[in-house]
């Protein structure tokens, strides 16, 4: 809709949707950064279908650095093939619209995105004529009235005070993932097992968790008190488990009953893996993946 409403009929491209959909790519690559360029008449940064290079969606800490500038208005360097670099100016809305929400590891552009569920289809709650939305979408009433509704909210946001924005732009709403309150060691650790929310450390044993961190980060002077404390900042917390005739202590779990028996059976059977049990050697080397 916003494509009918602003779209250049006279131009092949899109003002609206980015050309590139792989986000770290469009924010990182200087031929694809002149491209939207807002002085080539781009209004949005509109990632339909996003894609990223990373197994996990991560938006990686360049393209993340990249969105916080943009936002803020600062100029980046772009440059078309075979041309000269010249300063760039994107344009602040930036959208991703997206079925598997994106990795955000950065405080700053998290703190930047918000997020908004939509479940129903535009078209499943209107009347379309005939089930023709192409039509219904390309009626100059409908698009007066998107129209209409973009610029009343747009304004009603613009005249808000301090008090009504901070009920809408609540941190309640923001994708800040709470593994962006560790330290960088931790997350580096977590980032390379490849584990991307607090809810996959559950059923691991801290002790043996810690020696794994140990080993890999080689911080040999690393406080065991410490590393407890970062994880409960996850909001998790540590259980005494006896389960297959063994005890286990300081077992990750996110209340009481989200790690029980049933569940640690699956643990074993499935996946070959106990508390105290958390990792295979895949060489005699120091690789191993952490199995979660």
């Amino acid at each position: 809709m916003l494509e009918k409403i602003f779209n250049n009929t006279q131009n092949n491209t899109s003002c609206i949707l980015t050309s590139e959909s792989n986000i770290n790519k469009a924010l990182t690559d200087p031929n694809l950064i002149d491209a939207n360029d807002t002085k080539k008449g781009q209004l949005t940064l509109w990632f339909d279908d996003f894609q990223t290079d990373s197994q996990n969606n991560a938006i990686s800490s360049k393209a993340g650095t990249a969105i916080n500038g943009i936002i803020s208005g600062k100029t980046m360097s772009g440059a078309a093939k075979f041309q000269q670099y010249h300063d760039v100016k994107l344009p602040s809305l930036i959208v991703i619209a997206t079925n598997a929400l994106p990795q955000i590891r950065q405080v700053g552009t998290a703190d930047r995105m918000f997020v908004f569920n939509c479940n129903a289809k535009l078209y499943d709650e209107v009347d379309i004529p005939n089930d023709d939305a192409a039509a219904w979408i390309n009626n100059p009433t409908v698009q007066k009235v998107m129209f209409y509704l973009i610029i009343k909210y747009a304004s009603k946001l613009v005249t808000m005070s301090k008090q009504e924005l901070s009920v809408i732009f609540s941190q309640e709403n923001s994708a800040q993932s709470s593994l962006s309150n560790i330290n960088s060691s931790l997350l580096e650790f977590l980032e390379a097992q490849h584990i991307t929310c607090p809810f996959d450390l559950i059923g691991m044993g801290t002790s043996d968790l810690f020696e794994t961190y140990k080993n890999h980060t080689h911080m040999v002077t690393a406080s065991y008190r410490t590393f407890k404390e970062q994880i409960k900042s996850l909001g998790l917390k540590f259980q005494r488990k006896h389960f297959n005739g063994n005890y286990y202590s300081n077992v990750i779990v996110s209340g009481n009953k989200a790690l029980d028996n049933g569940k640690m059976k699956d643990m074993l059977t499935k996946y070959a893996v106990l508390p105290d049990k958390l990792f295979n050697y895949e060489t005699t080397d120091d690789t191993y993946t952490l199995q979660h």
